[in-house]
């Protein structure tokens, strides 16, 4: 076989401790800032065979790591992202269309248009991800499909519909208007996505339909594994719905009160489907959780306040201001105006008396300005310090209305900020402080359990999950001498080592030579030398 003449070099190796005081000294004296190790200045007693430094980082969870994705570099990473980020603007901007099209209809198709799409939206995510994208974690994974359905999701359900729909319809009421769109989105993401997971059609389908009908016993057991469960996908549901909220709340402050009766519903129907619907999920570490608590929330409060304020600078949104002079004599008598709304010409009847003021067009859509030019940020600023109304924008605003908008906007500044510092910290302390700093500190105080003693101890096993047509994942090491407890996994039918030979990969080529640099090793080394270590 070709592929046994070809030499690979190791990618990754990983190594578990008997104590966690043990992992922290290796920690400790082998991880080393960025310019050590570009400069060469790492103590020699520190080196792989004294002349090769090794990049060392505490390791994830042995159930999170997808092994086939360990030796892709950062270079062809990139340009996956790119390829895949691609395909999601598309996928956006074709959203944005089917959306708007719906919306000239009626404000519930629009709605049910965003929640079919929103069904659709993580297969398509989840496709993108498997298919395009190399991760070397299933953390690493979950937070970049956490970040794909998070912008599919904020810009489907609440960014398009603001953006189709002209500001001056953004509070009257109709079947094409804002608020009307905006309950129907309500309305529905309370209703359907809730029911679709409590109903689990597609899971009732496997186990009582195709399962039964299976022509073996392992294709039976697939039918039964039970849904997959992604904790990226229920972390979207709950930031949509609050980005949802604080996008809408100045026009829409109902929505505080569906969000609370979304999130309710969807606490005690995902709490249902982790007991009933769901089945097991790998170890993913905390990226998700991390990602959210540091970029996602942020923006989102962001987003909460540039609306906010967008809407109070703006209100009522009829484009009409205030003019100056004395009403024309040929506009002081009765009018007849015909309206065409829903096909159909409604006529009504304005009477303008003479002591009435005259108005003028002036726009109060700020998104209508050049916010970027120099000029209109000065008029800004000048209108912050000063409540001076310098600009377009802030015309026809009553008194009380200008206080509000004028500390919603310093709000704004701090805010900003806010969150610019946050990003910067982020991206400070991956690049720049790695690079002076040792990126390893150890929390807390290490456990004096020993590894020996757990109860369960899963090591670093070499395998392929999630093979179509396998029920348990696909091992890929020499098994001798390793004991079942490390394996992942449990057979019920089979004996170990033996019976786990059907599930292992190397003992389906039959080589004349010993190809050693073929698999990935594992090995143990016994008590008596207080460590127990694999390396893959």
């Amino acid at each position: 076989i070709e592929i046994a003449k070809k030499e690979k070099p190791v990618s990754e190796v990983f190594a578990i401790f008997e104590t966690e005081q043990g992992q922290r000294d290796a920690l400790k004296n082998l991880s080393r800032p960025g310019w050590q190790r570009l400069f060469g200045c790492i103590p020699k007693k520190f080196k792989f065979n004294d002349e090769k430094y090794l990049l060392v980082d505490e390791a994830r969870e042995p159930s999170s790591i997808r092994w086939n994705n360990l030796e892709e570099t950062i270079f062809m990473k990139g340009i996956q992202l790119f390829i895949s980020y691609t395909i999601l603007f598309l996928f956006i901007g074709l959203g944005a269309v089917l959306v708007y099209e719906a919306g000239l209809l009626k404000a519930s198709y629009a709605a049910y248009t965003i929640t079919i799409i929103n069904q659709i939206t993580p297969r398509l995510c989840i496709f993108i991800t498997n298919c395009i994208e190399s991760h070397t974690s299933e953390g690493a994974k979950e937070a970049s499909l956490y970040l794909k359905l998070t912008l599919f999701k904020w810009m489907n359900t609440a960014i398009i519909t603001a953006i189709i729909t002209p500001s001056i319809r953004n509070i009257d009421y109709g079947d094409t208007e804002l608020i009307n769109k905006v309950s129907a989105i309500f309305f529905t993401e309370l209703i359907t996505n809730p029911l679709l997971l409590y109903l689990d059609i597609w899971g009732k389908l496997q186990r009582h339909v195709f399962g039964p009908k299976s022509p073996d016993q392992d294709r039976m057991n697939q039918s039964f594994k039970g849904a997959t469960y992604l904790i990226s996908l229920r972390y979207t549901e709950m930031t949509k719905v609050l980005f949802l909220t604080f996008f809408y709340s100045a026009i829409y402050p109902a929505g505080f009160f569906w969000a609370a009766a979304s999130l309710t519903v969807n606490y005690w129907v995902d709490k249902y489907c982790l007991l009933r619907v769901y089945g097991s999920a790998p170890t993913i570490g905390k990226q998700v959780s991390v990602l959210s608590r540091r970029v996602i929330f942020p923006l989102m409060l962001l987003a909460y306040v540039s609306v906010n304020f967008y809407n109070f600078v703006g209100w009522p949104f009829d484009n009409i201001c205030d003019g100056t002079g004395k009403l024309p004599d040929r506009y002081i008598r009765n009018h007849t105006i015909e309206i065409i709304s829903d096909g159909e010409n409604i006529k009504k009847y304005i009477t303008i008396e003479e002591d009435q003021l005259p108005v003028k067009y002036c726009s109060q859509d700020l998104l209508s300005l050049d916010l970027l030019s120099l000029d209109t940020i000065k008029k800004w600023v000048e209108w912050l310090k000063k409540g001076e109304q310098e600009s377009n924008a802030a015309e026809g605003m009553t008194d009380d209305q200008e206080i509000i908008a004028r500390t919603i906007g310093w709000t704004l500044l701090i805010m900003f900020a806010f969150t610019v510092l946050v990003l910067l910290r982020i991206i400070v302390s991956l690049t720049i402080l790695r690079f002076f700093i040792k990126p390893y500190r150890a929390e807390g105080k290490a456990s004096k359990e020993t590894f020996s003693k757990i109860e369960e101890k899963f090591a670093y096993i070499p395998q392929v999950r999630e093979v179509s047509g396998f029920t348990y994942p696909l091992l890929a090491f020499d098994m001798k001498g390793i004991s079942s407890d490390y394996v992942q996994f449990e057979d019920p039918e089979s004996e170990y080592p033996e019976g786990y030979h059907k599930h292992n990969l190397f003992y389906d080529l039959e080589l004349s030579n010993d190809p050693v640099h073929l698999w990935s090793m594992v090995k143990t080394w016994g008590e008596e030398d207080e460590v127990d270590v694999l390396d893959a």
